[in-house]
């Protein structure tokens, strides 16, 4: 009987406690969990309408501002779901939960009035447009009057000045993206204005043809100063633009608010956690201590019963659930749970899995990127910092890149950059070592944590076989993929102390040789902080020096490689910096490609070469085709067309001898919109090449596509062509199928008389290089047109008797059409 005694108080102790215990357990499980969960969705769906409102800002036109929009909105409407959806798990309204229903409503009212303030932004460009084109008539009109100018008279010339300055400033205005920059172009207009305004008795008294361009002058004035004028809605445009920055900048604060009513309630369900797991700990010290109580006033066989049946069953698996408890509340989610069997115990067991998991879940939701499943920045520098701040740390972090990923996403869609980004991901899973860590910080970057990885041989290694796996094309759904990884190196502790720095480093590395477009590794040295703000320099001196005039054009012959004739001349823009020195285009033509200083500066370009080239026909120096090298930018972002036919007509250069130059990737972006522009040259009677033949991605569709009439076979082909049977074998299949189409070929980069030589053997038409002659100032280029090019004096090796010997022709020919 006492032994069935103390059995039934022991278990009855025991049942009490187990089930208040399972109670409180449960409770956290299915009041805390999902609580944690909801906030930490929330926070993903805040982060994500941040990260997709800035693209409302750079949209062109209301088709692309509407799909935009689709998109924030629909960014928004997760986002206030996810707030709908924790007001439900916490319950009772708090001040926290209050201030995020506000915070979610103000980001919502910031969010519509961005989209008016960008809506009234484009509504403002489409009245601008039309008062351009009726500015354009008024120009039209302009130019037949200046006809009528006297250029002895005076006032006339005073005029025809004042008149110049005016339509130069309107021109001008859309470029203005300052307040103070307009008023300063304004005032210039205006002064110009009331320069005329004085000069209209005498022009009336003195009848000269300038009293016919008063009324249109009047006009004009409309045009530009008065109510809902040029720079009128310039101005308003400026302000729109403002408001919906200041929206933006007012949402990323009102994201930071979220953030932190997100922790906040965060906090609070992991505090009750921790006030749950320390009632369940005390309860179970009280049944412990009961238990141990009823046991010594017990029998020794009691005891031994009682102690085979508690102590067995039910005290050794509470103090392993309780340990386990511990371990977890620590942090440590690999901590044994007892589950099997069907009691009590059991049932708290299965239910203290359930909170394991959930925990587990948020925590690798909060540390992993979303897409690839790689570990996200935030792990990615907990883990840096850890390893550095071992004894004796030491290792390598990669940044690495993908060249041209931003041209796939635009040109494929997202779906397609997607499944790159997926392929890399594994990639870099199957090629870290099993102690290294891949992550991804955003878009297309990635980076690698190698640890213990410092000697230069066992680096230089590693980076081969992790730039092959990289590098080997990639099979996606509508194309198989050339991936163009670039990779940045830091070592630590050698490049930084502490993880920021080395992070950043390594992305310094990656930004430097993916813009220098060399071999796609770079190692940190501290002269690349020295290089990033040399680029800024330069973007600063280019503005300047293209207003101040310090570029000068060079000229490099094109010579017809079956008589030695000099039928042409490529146009090289230079650049002396008075205090620099001279500054090689490699450098700051990628510095004016991404500022939009290409736009100016491509436009005196054509202008200076064209001018060029008429001055010399004009001198009876030869009707030589000029080539102009036009960017993508241009292209895309400007009326060249427009500007191409106004070129021709100022400096009276036939069209037929500009010929211009561009790559394939013009059509990479915008193809329908570069198509149009390029034909509508064409029709100009401007010749088209194709520069850097053979180096795009799909040379061969765009050709079929293309209105050109030229190719230029890529340098890199013909300094190989000696040493290289490739080389030779390529040069030979862009010859003969430009050939094929019926187009003329140019080879780039002649350096030796073996490269004319085979090069005329196998049909090229023209050829440039430094074995005729480097890039030229137009003084030399001049007394080489004046004298026998010094290669009609050289040995050639002819291979064809067909052949004629270069100094059996004359020094040039005229071009046709």
């Amino acid at each position: 009987m006492t032994v069935a005694g103390m059995t039934l108080v022991a278990s009855l102790v025991a049942w009490v406690t187990n089930d208040h215990s399972s109670q409180i357990t449960t409770q956290m499980v299915e009041g805390e969990v999902p609580a944690i969960v909801a906030l930490s969705r929330l926070g993903q769906h805040a982060t994500q309408l941040i990260a997709t409102a800035p693209g409302v800002l750079f949209v062109d036109d209301q088709a692309d501002l509407h799909e935009q929009w689709r998109r924030t909105a629909a960014a928004e409407e997760a986002m206030m779901q996810a707030v709908q959806e924790v007001q439900r798990q916490q319950g009772a309204t708090s001040p926290v939960l209050a201030s995020i229903e506000r915070t979610a409503g103000r980001t919502s009212v910031q969010l519509q009035i961005l989209l008016s303030a960008m809506e009234h932004s484009l509504a403002l460009r489409a009245r601008y447009r039309i008062q351009t084109e009726q500015i354009d008539v008024l120009q039209q009109e302009y130019r037949v009057l200046v006809g009528l100018l006297s250029s002895d008279v005076a006032n006339d010339m005073a005029v025809l000045s004042d008149a110049n300055r005016i339509m130069a400033a309107l021109a001008e205005v859309w470029q203005v993206s300052t307040p103070e920059r307009m008023s300063a172009l304004e005032e210039r207009v205006r002064g110009a204005f009331d320069r005329l305004d004085s000069l209209r008795p005498a022009l009336i008294r003195s009848h000269t043809g300038a009293v016919e361009l008063l009324p249109l002058i009047d006009r004009l004035r409309t045009l530009a100063l008065a109510d809902g004028s040029i720079f009128d809605l310039k101005r308003r445009d400026i302000q729109a633009r403002q408001v919906a920055a200041d929206r933006l900048a007012t949402i990323q604060v009102l994201a930071t608010a979220l953030d932190r009513d997100i922790r906040t309630l965060m906090s609070a369900s992991q505090a009750r956690i921790s006030v749950g797991h320390a009632d369940v700990m005390e309860r179970l010290g009280q049944s412990k201590l009961i238990l141990l109580l009823s046991s010594g006033l017990s029998l020794v066989a009691a005891m031994m019963v009682a102690w085979r049946y508690v102590g067995t069953s039910v005290v050794g698996r509470l103090q392993t659930l309780a340990d386990s408890m511990r371990a977890i509340a620590a942090g440590n989610l690999a901590a044994p749970i007892p589950t099997g069997g069907h009691d009590e115990v059991s049932d708290m067991g299965r239910a203290l899995v359930v909170f394991r998991d959930a925990l587990a879940h948020v925590r690798h939701v909060a540390s992993h990127d979303p897409l690839t499943g790689l570990a996200n920045r935030r792990l990615f520098e907990e883990k840096l910092s850890r390893d550095m701040q071992r004894a004796e740390a030491c290792g390598t972090v990669i940044a690495i890149n993908l060249r041209g990923f931003r041209d796939i996403n635009n040109t494929f869609g997202h779906q397609v950059g997607d499944q790159l980004l997926l392929a890399m991901a594994d990639r870099l899973r199957w090629a870290a070592r099993a102690q290294d860590l891949a992550a991804r910080l955003g878009s297309d970057d990635f980076v690698l944590l190698v640890p213990g990885l410092v000697e230069p041989e066992e680096i230089s290694a590693y980076l081969d076989g992790l730039h092959k796996v990289l590098a080997a094309p990639v099979p996606l759904d509508v194309i198989e993929m050339e991936a163009q990884p670039v990779l940045g190196i830091a070592r630590y502790p050698h490049d930084g102390l502490c993880a920021a720095d080395v992070l950043h480093n390594a992305d310094l590395a990656m930004t430097s040789s993916k813009d220098a477009m060399t071999p796609a590794v770079a190692f940190y040295n501290s002269s690349m902080g020295e290089a990033l703000h040399r680029r800024k320099a330069i973007r600063s001196d280019l503005r300047q020096a293209i207003d101040d005039g310090h570029l000068e054009l060079h000229y490099q012959p094109k010579v017809e490689m079956q008589t030695g004739l000099i039928t042409g001349m490529e146009a090289l823009v230079r650049w002396q910096h008075p205090k620099r020195g001279r500054i090689s285009p490699m450098e700051f033509i990628p510095v004016a490609e991404q500022s939009g200083l290409i736009l100016p500066l491509g436009t005196w370009v054509l202008q200076e070469g064209c001018r060029q080239a008429q001055a010399w026909s004009a001198a009876g120096l030869g009707d030589l085709r000029v080539a102009i090298n036009m960017s993508p930018v241009q292209v895309l972002c400007q009326d060249v067309v427009g500007i191409v036919a106004q070129t021709l007509e100022d400096t009276g250069l036939p069209p037929n001898l500009l010929e211009i130059e561009i790559t394939e990737g013009v059509l990479m972006q915008e193809e329908t919109k570069a198509m149009q522009r390029l034909r509508a040259m064409r029709d100009l009677g401007v010749h088209l090449a194709i520069d850097d033949f053979g180096t795009g991605y799909s040379s061969l569709s765009y050709l079929k596509k293309m209105p050109v009439s030229c190719l230029k076979i890529d340098q890199s082909f013909v300094r190989g062509l000696m040493e290289n049977e490739e080389d030779a074998r390529l040069s030979r299949v862009i010859i003969g199928m430009a050939h094929d189409f019926g187009l003329e070929v140019v080879a780039e980069g002649i350096e030796t008389l073996e490269h004319a030589d085979f090069l005329r053997h196998e049909g090229c038409d023209l050829g440039q290089g430094y074995y005729f002659a480097k890039p030229l100032e137009h003084q030399a280029f001049e007394r080489l047109l004046a004298s026998p090019p010094p290669w009609q004096h050289q040995p050639v090796g002819m291979r064809s008797s067909a052949l004629l010997p270069w100094s059996q022709t004359p020094r040039y020919t005229r071009m046709g059409a």
